[in-house]
């Protein structure tokens, strides 16, 4: 029995493009679970310690899982897959377009209930790492006050510090007085909220 080769060629490289799309489609998921919950998407450093931080405190037993699967990833002993098993109701080799899609929202879902349980953990006196901030700014007094509340993975505190310390090192190169230089930190976080704003509207 002969088999044309023209047929195996082709075998060949759809097989190829197959294997192609699902490197990109697990390198895509990858940086956005890094995202979403601030880690280095390389290591997924830390993601362990914050997953056990905030084991139990959710009825949802969707995103428990998610959480412990994700956490795994730091240690190797995880693996994309498992995640993604949590995320859509078929294996990520089988996904199609709008699964990759869903998939994706689930993680923005997914990373913020992760922050928001940390910050219920550390109410609780659960060990976290994590920093929670809140920030109320007004600047016009014909507007209500811009309220901001997030939490920080000790990835994205180092990396805040730093910013935070190039913006005050900045400030001190001007004349300015203690209340004008918070003044502008104010018109600043204003400024940047009614960008997320605009970007998430």
């Amino acid at each position: 029995m002969s088999i044309d080769g023209d047929l195996v060629e082709k075998t060949v490289s759809a097989i190829e493009e197959c294997e192609a799309a699902y490197s990109v489609l697990a390198e895509d998921l990858r940086r956005a679970l890094a995202q979403a919950i601030g880690v280095p998407n390389d290591t997924f450093a830390g993601s362990l310690e914050r997953a056990e931080s905030i084991k139990g405190l959710s009825s949802d037993l969707k995103f428990e899982a998610f959480a412990a699967r994700v956490g795994e990833l730091e240690l190797g002993a995880g693996s994309l897959e498992a995640v993604a098993g949590t995320l859509q109701p078929k294996p990520m080799r089988d996904w199609s377009d709008r699964n990759r899609e869903g998939a994706l929202s689930e993680v923005a879902k997914f990373g913020r209930r992760f922050r928001q349980a940390e910050a219920v953990a550390l109410m609780r006196d659960r060990k976290s790492n994590t920093e929670a901030i809140a920030l109320i700014v007004g600047v016009d007094p014909k507007q209500p006050p811009i309220l901001q509340s997030f939490e920080l993975s000790e990835n994205e505190k180092e990396t805040a510090s730093k910013l935070a310390d190039l913006i005050i090192k900045d400030l001190g190169k001007r004349e300015h007085s203690h209340e004008l230089a918070l003044a502008a930190l104010a018109r600043a976080v204003a400024a940047l909220t009614y960008n997320v704003d605009k970007i998430e509207a």
